[in-house]
């Protein structure tokens, strides 16, 4: 071979290899502006859920306490109840039956997170803890819905029937107590007057009855607040690492 072909064998050479790392720059390049992008997207897609969340536990709170409020009531009515076994019916003042009879209310819809899980990129979270805990929170939000069901099913097939059989309506006094707006933390609710409560012992039974589940409802509202304190946390700190 000659001088020339071999010189040109090298040329050729250098140049593919020139070619090749090119493309290897190239393809470099273009993964790393994917996973940029991703990482973008990731970083987008976690502050709107960080948002969600805050919001849902501002909810969770404002319905433990009114669970809260809820067993107040009932125990203090059942204390009135209990005091004059014998009467058909008691006297109380209507914020006291009004809270006896309040039904709490959660919107399980976490749309940030619903949209977080349909991307696929909950799965590049690199936190595990972090991606477990919201991988497991519609769950959580669902069984947090289904307890508050609980309440309303005793409330509307058991409770409310028997109030109505003895002549009980609750809806007027709700209008009255609700009148001026979101009652806030700490501030008692407006007597307005008082009313006669049935005391029947199917009525005490069934107040009981509800006060217990209500009581199993609001320790799970309070692990679920936490829960949702502690996820806020790993947000936050996931996306400011």
């Amino acid at each position: 071979m000659t001088q020339a072909n071999q010189r040109g064998g090298r040329y050729l050479l250098a140049e593919g290899v020139v070619v090749v790392l090119s493309i290897l720059t190239a393809f470099g390049l273009d993964a790393w502006w994917d996973g940029r992008q991703q990482a973008s997207e990731l970083r987008l897609e976690l502050t709107n859920v960080l948002r969600e969340v805050e919001d849902k536990r501002n909810d969770v709170v404002a319905q433990t306490r009114l669970l809260e409020g809820v067993v107040r009531g009932a125990t203090a009515l059942l204390e009135v109840m209990d005091a004059h076994p014998g009467d058909p019916y008691i006297v109380v003042d209507d914020t006291l039956a009004y809270w006896a009879s309040r039904l709490p209310t959660l919107n399980p819809r976490l749309s940030a997170l619903d949209g977080l899980i349909a991307s696929g990129m909950l799965a590049s979270i690199e936190d595990p803890e972090l991606r477990s805990a919201l991988g497991r929170l519609n769950g959580e939000m669902e069984d947090a819905v289904t307890e508050v069901e609980r309440i309303r099913s005793v409330f509307f097939s058991v409770h409310s029937p028997e109030l109505g059989r003895e002549g009980f309506d609750i809806a007027p006094i709700t209008r009255l107590v609700e009148a001026g707006g979101e009652i806030q933390e700490g501030e008692p609710l407006p007597t307005t007057g008082q009313v006669r409560y049935p005391n029947r012992v199917t009525v005490r039974n069934h107040t009981r009855t509800r006060r217990v589940v209500v009581q199993g409802t609001l320790r799970g509202f309070r692990a679920l607040a936490e829960k949702l304190v502690a996820i806020e946390a790993q947000i936050a700190a996931y996306l400011t690492s």
